[in-house]
């Protein structure tokens, strides 16, 4: 699947080409976001470029969820606007963007408080995906996912809890990385759950998540050069996944000869754990928030639980964490260089049908979206949802690749080969 939208490379070379100063593009590229938003309403608060620093995205403009810290301003996180704060400075992940050239021209609307796996957001005009106007929107990240595939942006900054990063991504069709625990710095960034929490990237280019993510990361990422490839692949697809769509997926990977139909018996576990884990903390963090007219359902309804878990019963879950990746770890990733899933459970929705209050909603295609997502942040490993191509019913579909930690780039090389290979 390839993008009608231009690379990083392509934009800064045309602008090259044509011969404009970096702050002329920016304008330019103002303008465009301007009047696409109008239709789409993925944005919180757009920004006027100031001259940007010479580097290697000098003259590129970015949005990203309104979650970060912005040069005098506290991020909206899904309730408002971003509010003018004197003496706020820049998330260190959105100040290295500046540091390279780069320019923020945009917040991208996101689900209240970070907590919802759609875009229903009492706050702000429903946002639309630019696939379908019926089509859902994943969240948290929502207007992060349409800024991007609408060309707004090349590339976004979301920050993923349990598939925010995810979700929005394959609702959207594009590219979605959720990365190492760790990897891309959380300073200055609004949480819900610490332990659970990472920043990721959304791009409709490999090239350019790749390009971002060397940028950002803290940490020295494993090289695909020297990456020990075993040239097996697991692939889980779970009984509880809509039937046609673990057709439509298998069928997808026929061409890959050292595919391994596996199990993952550990989900239920790792699913609880993740559960108890991103109520504790929400609640800790936002019990106060609870009878504000502004605290959405989905946020009650996580905290609700975390009241009922004990403070030693948390922390022995979080004891308990680096015990139990490393064995998931050693397990899966001692024979395979990708573990795949599907991304959600059932055919992308409709908006109407995953909208809490609608008459239309199905409780069960809301869980669809997010329930194989969790899991994967309590293991604190990377994830890069990746769009392989249309459902049975024409929706976008797509499949998680998971990895070891710090293995992003194997995860892209591998989403590079198999977007190669020829369908059926």
């Amino acid at each position: 699947m390839s993008s009608k939208h231009p690379s990083i490379a392509a934009i800064l070379h045309q602008q090259k080409v044509v011969g404009i100063s970096a702050i002329e593009a920016l304008q330019t590229q103002l303008s465009f976001i301007n009047e696409t938003n109008a239709q789409l309403h993925c944005l919180s608060k757009l920004i006027e470029p100031i001259s940007p620093k010479q580097g290697p995205l000098t003259g590129l403009g970015l949005i990203h969820k309104d979650i970060f810290n912005i040069r005098h301003f506290e991020p909206g996180f899904g309730l408002g606007k971003p509010t003018l704060v004197e003496g706020i400075q820049n998330a260190r992940a959105l100040q290295k963007l500046e540091d390279a050239g780069a320019i923020t021209l945009g917040t991208a609307v996101m689900a209240p408080y970070a907590c919802g796996a759609s875009s229903q957001n009492a706050n702000f005009p429903q946002c639309i995906n630019p696939l379908h106007v019926d089509y859902v929107v994943g969240g948290s990240s929502s207007g992060s996912a349409v800024a991007v595939a609408s060309g707004m942006t090349p590339i976004s900054l979301g920050t993923d809890t349990t598939g925010s990063v995810r979700i929005p991504a394959a609702s959207c069709g594009i590219f979605g990385l959720k990365t190492t625990r760790g990897l891309i710095s959380k300073e200055g960034v609004a949480e819900l759950s610490p332990t659970l929490d990472s920043v990721g990237i959304l791009g409709n280019h490999l090239a350019d998540i790749e390009l971002i993510l060397r940028l950002l990361a803290e940490s020295a990422l494993t090289s695909v050069d020297s990456f020990q490839k075993k040239n097996r692949i697991g692939l889980w697809l779970p009984l509880f996944v809509d039937p046609k769509l673990r057709q439509a997926i298998k069928a997808h990977l026929d061409n890959f000869k050292s595919v391994e139909l596996i199990e993952i018996n550990e989900f239920d576990q790792l699913k609880f754990l993740t559960d108890q884990v991103l109520s504790y903390e929400a609640n800790q963090l936002y019990a106060t928030h609870l009878d504000q007219a502004s605290c959405p359902r989905t946020l009650k309804t996580v905290c609700k639980q975390g009241k009922l878990i004990a403070k030693s019963d948390y922390l022995e879950i979080i004891n308990n964490q680096s015990q139990i990746s490393a064995a998931f770890i050693q397990k899966y990733f001692t024979n395979f260089d990708v573990v795949l899933l599907p991304t959600f459970t059932c055919t992308l929705p409709n908006w109407n049908e995953v909208e809490i209050g609608h008459p239309d909603f199905d409780k069960e295609k809301l869980i669809g979206l997010f329930h194989l997502m969790g899991f994967i942040n309590y293991l604190g490993i990377p994830s890069l949802s990746i769009p392989i191509g249309l459902d049975h019913l024409g929706r976008p579909l797509s499949i998680q690749a998971i990895g070891a930690p710090l293995s992003e780039l194997n995860l892209i090389d591998f989403a590079k080969s198999i977007l190669m290979q020829p369908k059926g």
